[in-house]
């Protein structure tokens, strides 16, 4: 464990997940002490936190966080692989990434804390129902979108789509309803041949289905609630990379982009129904496919700080909706903490609601890629500064001279572009990607 820093005088807030290196810089921006917990311990990440402690991932594959994403091929990484003597983490704790304690050892006194699968600010059965299948359809059913059939897996259902997808051609995947950042995604095994999870794998806890695959573009939208009044804070544009057996690892995000009117106007009602039905207080988040028709797909609700919401608070604060000692993690902290954040100034939801109304002013977007490595070695902190041009700086930095494995996250790139599909703006990013993979040496 990292010593305590000298700042008795703030509020302390424990962080849980894989990678929680955004979330501690946005709480720390708001004025609370960070003790962390997560699974690669990335330099940046421990300068956020007032006392840090590595989560070990053991033989078991480890989710991904909203920051930096595991990879899915591998079981341990290298930069987590011993646990530190364990601290006397206290609540209030926060669950800021994609971390289940079936695949990770936490500490007994967070073990306490945290239920299986639970979300601060939600029971048992709130949190179950966002893995149902039939509660996100009547949900997406209720405010005019789609949502892809799912059925369970059985071995009939499996039977009955092979049988249909042979003659069909549809695409079809297997899912697990309780992960993200695409490391428990697969194509069904009939379908491009990809391997169908073990049998082991399929063992679940009713969060595993068949899923039909739906085309189009994939949005992760981001909203934050006290509980009853919702504000839509914008949409950031998914990007996923292909990590076989694995063809959706999330592989950053684009925005905050402009949707139609009405799509947004959807979504705004979408997040107002879903804090109506569950309570769901703080930054959460929903990933969404527009399709060729734009017509809108709910894919599954996040209630916590996600893969994009580093994206949507940097805007906010260049845009000047959120002030000096201000940011998304503070005002969760409010409306979930209110008596230990009460001496603190991020915005309650009225306040936030105002400041966007006045304020429309648009920025330029950002962009946020992860980098995996080319190869494996020891990485060289001061090579990485060569990515760092174009308004670009890198983020996730490993430990200098960490063991780095072929394939695994190395850093995550953050800038502002223009576009991220134009020519002369694609060839830049795959440049500076090759810069910060030669950091390994």
């Amino acid at each position: 464990m990292t010593p305590l820093k000298n700042h008795n005088s703030r509020p302390t807030l424990t962080l849980v997940g894989a990678s929680i290196r955004a979330a501690a810089q946005s709480a720390t921006r708001a004025g609370w002490n960070v003790v962390g917990f997560d699974l690669f311990g990335d330099s940046d990440c421990r300068a956020a936190c007032d006392q840090f402690e590595l989560i070990s991932a053991g033989d078991r594959q480890a989710e991904p966080a909203g920051d930096c994403q595991a990879d899915p091929t591998h079981g341990d990484t290298p930069r987590s692989r011993n646990m530190q003597p364990r601290c006397d983490a206290a609540p209030p704790v926060l669950v800021v990434g994609g971390l289940s304690q079936d695949v990770c050892s936490l500490p007994a006194d967070l073990e306490s804390l945290l239920s299986p699968g639970l979300s601060p600010g939600l029971d048992g059965a709130a949190n179950a129902n966002l893995r149902n299948p039939d509660f996100l359809g009547s949900l997406a059913g209720a405010v005019g979108m789609k949502f892809p059939l799912t059925l369970p897996t059985e071995v009939k259902t499996r039977q009955r789509l092979t049988a249909h997808t042979t003659s069909s051609g549809e695409r079809w995947l297997w899912k697990d309803l309780s992960s993200s950042g695409g490391i428990h995604v697969r194509w069904f095994a009939d379908c491009r041949g990809a391997e169908e999870p073990s049998a082991t794998s399929r063992q679940n806890s009713g969060t595993q289905f068949y899923q039909q695959w739906i085309a189009g573009k994939r949005f992760g939208v981001s909203y934050i609630s006290d509980g009853i009044e919702t504000v839509m804070l914008g949409a950031c544009r998914s990007l996923h990379t292909r990590k076989s057996p694995l063809p959706f690892v999330y592989g950053g995000s684009y925005g905050p982009v402009s949707l139609t009117q009405p799509q947004t106007e959807t979504l705004r009602s979408l997040g107002e129904l879903i804090v109506a039905t569950t309570q769901m207080a703080g930054v959460f988040g929903v990933d969404v496919i527009i399709d060729a028709l734009q017509n809108l797909w709910l894919l599954e609700i996040n209630p916590r700080w996600t893969a994009s919401s580093e994206l949507i608070e940097r805007d906010l604060i260049h845009r000047g909706v959120l002030g000096a000692n201000e940011s998304l993690i503070g005002s969760t902290c409010k409306m979930q903490f209110p008596v230990l954040a009460e001496t603190l100034q991020s915005p309650s939801i009225a306040e936030l609601k105002m400041r966007l109304l006045q304020n429309d002013q648009v920025s330029l977007p950002l962009l946020k890629k992860v980098v995996f490595a080319r190869r494996s070695g020891i990485f060289n902190r001061e090579t990485l500064t060569a990515a760092e041009t174009d308004g670009f700086k890198c983020f996730d930095v490993p430990l200098d001279d960490a063991p780095i494995t072929k394939g695994h996250p190395l850093c995550s790139l953050i800038g502002a572009t223009s576009s991220l599909f134009q020519l002369g703006s694609a060839m830049r990013l795959r440049q500076l990607v090759r810069l910060a993979q030669d950091s390994i040496r």
